[in-house]
């Protein structure tokens, strides 16, 4: 051990640094910042600035996200909290205390965000040990939901009642964030992290999209590998740098998940880049490897380092072939919107739209109440930013959908409404280019007047270049920019074309580099027509578009604009005459 690290929790960290420092590298700034001050030892401090009431200054304030507190002068003068859920599993006791929380101390808004967890704003300088006590009591944690070390942990919505899939994931999910959260140096991380279990239900996790993802599949008796339920190992998936993970080549059992997860954060909290911030996620470390050499890596740690019985061996990593294995059917496109059945049979559960993916704190006490009336006591939060409530006898069916009414909330929506989403924006985002909840909206309003189109379609605002709405993931997705090229002002958005989650995944490519606000729903109109004109029988839009070259589907959207032309006059005409314009039949169905 080097002379100059001390012994104690935070050793870890300072041997990680110190070894960038003895190569002669200078540590980020961010580095230098918890080398100081250990964000778990701020609370003194925190409560201080609480009593006093003010807010942290600028160094201190990237400490406080370590403690899900964001505050953004630039924006708002007040904190976001952001809570952990891991799994996405909520009580309904839980959100009704949340919501009480929300309405004491911020603004009475929640928001569900895409990794299935709940934001909590306009909490002033003097209220936030308030809310963390009042957090802490209904067991809910917001450490690591900022900061550098593991976010959120995904997993499916519907894991444990979902009658399609291979394994209940939500208890990994659970036991992932104690371990993760009991270990300090499991934290000690050079950037966030992010995990994702998916046990093949019918609303995904998406494991593609984070740093470490496990994806269960079956193995049929005659391979290399015993026959059972695994998990294939996806690595290095960061959807802000255009990176979806990869498949390592290996299976690993369920049982061993969480050693191989203390394992991967061992070796990316000691070899990852502590100089760069850029280039601290563990793509880039699995980049500068090889995933030969880590894999290597990896599967010395688990032999050497994972304590167990004799009689249950240290988890190898088991290489074996994508081919060798039966994947479970794709994720349902509308499984998170409208009533599904479950198991056990005569019970369903209800996927409610949740309009830009906000919550009043009103009807988050009154779907609470639904849940423990009707359901299991039990909300599932998705990364569609909605919300499920599971349980619900099929013979009370009716009394829900009266209840949820009163509410003022929706189980149906339109295709376009049920696959859209978008990014806080300029409403709560210092990096956001644009009130892309706004124009997210008056898209998907365009659209519904012009098309009936019952085929599953998402899109996807984001607003900056850190993609929280994974923009990339969409059939359309959309990334706003902050001018036009060549400093002419303006708002405009990068449009995207094509993207795919699941087995065969892959991020959507550019199809127009600035589109300036006002031409959006145009030229994304004259897309969709061109999928209606041109798509072969049975052809998904993502297929649609994958299938034409770049230049064809240009020209082939060009050729749609008179026709768009057309159709605006056509509704301006009849919203002029009082009459109620008429869609576009697409013809396409389920």
């Amino acid at each position: 051990m080097l002379a100059s690290v001390p012994a104690g929790p935070d050793q870890p960290l300072w041997e990680a640094q110190e070894r960038f420092l003895l190569a002669g590298r200078r540590l980020a700034p961010e580095e230098k910042l918890k080398r100081r001050q250990p964000p778990e030892d701020l609370w003194r401090r925190m409560a201080r600035l609480a009593l006093e009431r003010r807010f942290p200054e600028a160094d201190e304030a990237f400490l406080y996200k370590f403690h899900g507190l964001f505050y953004a002068s630039s924006v708002e003068d007040a904190f976001m909290c952001r809570l952990r859920v891991a799994g996405g599993v909520l009580s309904a006791y839980q959100l009704s205390g949340i919501a009480e929380l929300a309405q004491r101390h911020g603004h009475p808004m929640m928001q569900l965000t895409t990794r299935g967890n709940i934001q909590l704003r306009g909490i002033n300088a003097g209220a936030t040990l308030d809310v963390l006590r009042g957090l802490s009591e209904l067991g809910i944690v917001t450490r690591g939901a900022g900061g550098d070390g593991v976010r959120n942990i995904r997993a499916n919505p519907t894991a444990g009642f979902d009658r399609r899939e291979l394994l209940d994931v939500s208890s990994l999910a659970r036991e992932a964030q104690y371990r993760v959260l009991a270990d300090r140096s499991l934290q000690a991380l050079p950037r966030k992290f992010t995990l994702g279990f998916d046990g093949g239900g019918a609303v995904g996790a998406l494991p593609e999209t984070c740093d470490l993802g496990f994806r269960a599949v079956r193995v049929p008796a005659g391979r290399q590998v015993p026959a059972g339920i695994y998990f294939r190992l996806l690595l290095g998936g960061a959807t802000s740098h255009g990176r979806l993970a990869r498949d390592a080549g290996v299976v690993v059992a369920p049982e061993h998940a969480l050693n191989v997860l203390e394992q991967v954060l061992g070796i990316y909290m000691e070899h990852g880049d502590r100089t760069n911030r850029r280039r601290a996620r563990l793509l880039y470390l699995l980049e500068s490897w090889g995933l030969e050499r880590f894999l290597a890596e990896l599967g010395r740690r688990l032999r050497e380092r994972v304590p167990g019985p004799a009689s249950v061996p240290p988890a190898p990593l088991l290489p074996l072939p994508l081919g060798a294995c039966e994947l479970p059917p794709p994720p349902e496109p509308w499984a998170h919107v409208g009533f599904h059945n479950q198991k056990p049979r005569g019970k369903s559960y209800v996927g409610i739209v949740a309009r830009d993916g906000l919550l009043r704190v009103d009807q988050a006490r009154g779907l609470a109440q639904l849940a423990s009336e009707y359901g299991s006591g039990e909300l599932r939060l998705t990364a569609q930013q909605n919300l499920l409530i599971p349980g619900l006898p099929d013979t009370q069916l009716h009394r829900v959908k009266e209840a949820l009414a009163e509410l003022g909330l929706e189980w149906t929506a339109s295709t376009f409404r049920s696959g859209s989403l978008a990014c806080t924006g300029t409403a709560g985002c210092p990096f956001a280019a644009a009130d892309v909840k706004r124009r997210a909206e008056e898209l998907v309003r365009h659209l519904e007047k012009l098309f009936r189109f019952e085929q599953p379609l998402t899109i996807r605002f984001s607003g900056c270049h850190h993609g929280c709405a994974e923009h990339g993931l969409a059939d359309i997705g959309l990334l706003a920019l902050r001018s036009e090229p060549g400093g002419r002002g303006g708002e405009c958005y990068q449009l995207f074309l094509g993207g795919q989650t699941g087995e065969g995944s892959r991020l959507a490519r550019e199809f127009a580099s600035c589109v300036p606000a006002a031409e959006v729903p145009l030229v994304v109109q004259g897309v969709v027509e061109s999928y209606f004109e041109q798509r072969h029988a049975q052809e998904s839009f993502r297929e649609f578009v994958g299938r034409l070259p770049a230049a064809e589907l240009h020209a082939s959207a060009a050729r749609s604009s008179a026709a768009r032309e057309r159709a605006l006059q056509d509704r301006g005409a009849q919203e002029r005459g009082g009459q109620e314009p008429a869609a576009i039949d697409t013809g396409v169905r389920p």
